[in-house]
C-alpha cells in the first residue's frame, strides 16, 4: 500500500512530529516511515499503524490514485 507523500509531510508538519518520534509512536522503523515518505509500498498493518500515531484515519494517508491503479491492472 502506497501512502501519499504530501498528506503524510502534511500531517506530520501539522503534528510537529518528526521521523523518529513518528517511529517511536506508531512502533516502527524509521526506515519504514522514510520508505512511505518517498513513495514506497508498505504493508497495510505499517500504513495502520501510522495513520494510528497520527489520530487520522488510513484513508487520510493512502495514495488514492496509487490504489485505483493496483485495482485495474
Amino acid at each position: 500500500m502506497k501512502i501519499d507523500r504530501v498528506k503524510l509531510a502534511m500531517i506530520m508538519a501539522k503534528e510537529r512530529i518528526n521521523i523518529t518520534e513518528l517511529s517511536k509512536k506508531a512502533r516502527v522503523s524509521r526506515a519504514t516511515i522514510s520508505y512511505a515518505k518517498a513513495g514506497r509500498t508498505v504493508s497495510i498493518e505499517m500504513a495502520a499503524k501510522l495513520a494510528v500515531a497520527l489520530n487520522v484515519g488510513l484513508d487520510e494517508i493512502i495514495d488514492k490514485t496509487a490504489q485505483e491503479q493496483e485495482k485495474t491492472v
